[in-house]
């Protein structure tokens, strides 16, 4: 591999960050600062800044055709999975998988990549499912049949009906009464114009683009937040007369001119690759629906690429929860409850059921790092919550590097885009806030750690930015590539 002309990075006490992500720990602090010490020599890494710096974040896909069709700030950039397929190949099966798909970035940047025979994605959320499959399926309509389907969707009137049963399309802080009746009154529309469920999807599509920047509120860190006088930055919709048409006439105007580019360069016809989305959970990939049933074979991928959710204690179904009641694929507060019990276990919003699967590898560095970090947080944190978190994160990151182990061809390679984590305390003194402990962890580093433990003959880490941690002053992190090699 290519990484090997790439500068040694040093990721263990002798790095000169070091210090900074620690600061001055003591007692189980430093047990626990050692243990990462003796982790980190076992991991090779290396300064990829200059080449992926501005691949790991979805900044570069506003301007895509296709991919800016809605704004995910979870995904990374269009140019990402070709430049490590560049890097990495995939195999003699020539198939690529992304397990944690998002809205479809690398299905759709690979679709016409003369290497590959088939692309696919597997997504849990029925939002970024939802979004991904339409993005994928652009070229089943042209842009004179969507024009024509938006000049009837924007004859809407709007409708004084009954919202979603969410609170947050009755608060008045967030959804004006006539945003809210301009919004059911476009709803009510889709339903009612005749065309194929794959042309109503391209207007679903455009109505849940356009609620967030009608409303009275934003995705900020682990919710929605109200603005309260707060300015969403790059969006005047909401000084519209009519907002909602507004943004949905900018919407589709915006897909058109999509549509055009996509056909005038990417006529279906020269399509290679065969492409799919599928539901289902990167922790299981024996079974996966939407839009049919299918499971991934032993030895069947040449190359796993993706991102799954940071260890950030974000519920990304709340914070897309509009977009999932608006578009009714979710109706009732059972439906949310059960949906957020199937994420991945990334954050503490519900009650989490134990599984003790990583417990047979209990005796294992990593391992026992894990589970000394995750009884720190538990024991002393404002949040003890947090601290079985971070148990769950790598158990359910570890059933998904199983899962990927058994899939991948014999010399397959896993690319993981991920970030890592600082948890800390601070407490009000005489001269302000004082951080009383700091606790960094490497989510790269222990990945990379784990696939060790389950079998990969190679992993590595390729740093790919640097980071400042929120909400915690003096200290470091980084965003990272891990790759994994199965065994030949």
């Amino acid at each position: 591999m290519a990484v090997k002309a790439i500068e040694f990075q040093n990721l263990g006490p002798e790095s000169e960050d070091w210090d900074r992500l620690w600061g001055r720990p003591k007692g189980r602090l430093r047990e626990l600062a050692d243990l990462s010490a003796e982790v980190a020599r076992g991991v090779f890494a290396a300064d990829w800044r200059a080449t992926f710096g501005d691949t790991v974040s979805s900044s570069e896909n506003d301007s895509q055709p296709v991919h800016r069709w809605y704004p995910y700030k979870e995904a990374f950039s269009f140019r990402l999975p070709q430049m490590l397929l560049t890097q990495l190949g995939a195999g003699s099966t020539r198939r690529v998988v992304d397990p944690f798909m998002g809205v479809g970035t690398t299905p759709l940047s690979l679709q016409n990549h003369p290497v590959l025979l088939e692309v696919g994605g597997i997504e849990y959320s029925p939002f970024a499912h939802f979004v991904a499959s339409t993005k994928l399926s652009w070229s089943s309509i042209d842009a004179a049949r969507l024009q024509r389907l938006a000049e009837g969707l924007l004859s809407y009137e709007a409708l004084d009906t009954a919202p979603p049963a969410l609170a947050a399309f009755n608060n008045r802080e967030i959804f004006s009464k006539s945003v809210l009746a301009s919004l059911m009154g476009a709803r009510a529309r889709i339903e009612r114009m005749g065309c194929t469920e794959i042309e109503r999807n391209y207007l679903k599509l455009a109505l849940a683009t356009v609620i967030e920047p009608v409303s009275g509120a934003m995705k900020d860190g682990r919710a929605l937040r109200i603005l309260r006088g707060r300015k969403r930055s790059r969006n005047r919709i909401a000084e519209a007369k009519d907002p909602v048409r507004s943004a949905l006439q900018t919407q589709l105007s915006r897909m058109v001119q999509d549509l055009e580019q996509m056909h005038r360069l990417n006529h279906p016809a020269g399509q290679r690759v065969s492409t799919w989305v599928a539901r289902g959970d990167a922790r299981t990939l024996s079974w996966m629906s939407e839009p049919r049933d299918r499971r991934l074979e032993d030895q069947s991928v040449g190359l796993f690429l993706y991102s799954p959710p940071y260890l950030n204690c974000i519920d990304y179904s709340e914070v897309y929860k509009l977009e999932l009641w608006m578009l009714q694929l979710v109706r009732t507060q059972d439906e949310f409850k059960a949906l957020r019990l199937g994420t991945l276990r990334s954050h503490p919003s519900v009650m989490f059921p134990k599984r003790h699967i990583m417990d047979a590898d209990g005796d294992q560095v990593p391992v026992r790092l894990i589970a000394g970090m995750a009884d720190f947080v538990a024991h002393n944190s404002t949040r003890p919550e947090v601290g079985p978190t971070i148990w769950n994160y790598f158990e359910d990151m570890y059933c998904a590097l199983a899962e990927q182990l058994r899939c991948l061809e014999p010399g397959g390679h896993v690319a993981c885009v991920v970030g890592n984590s600082t948890f800390s305390r601070r407490e009000l003194g005489a001269c302000g806030p004082r951080e009383e402990w700091r606790l960094p962890v490497l989510t790269d580093v222990l990945l990379a750690s784990l696939g060790q433990v389950l079998g990969f003959e190679t992993s590595e880490v390729w740093v790919a930015r640097d980071l400042r941690p929120r909400n915690v002053a003096a200290a470091t992190s980084r965003e990272s590539i891990v790759v994994l090699r199965k065994p030949q």
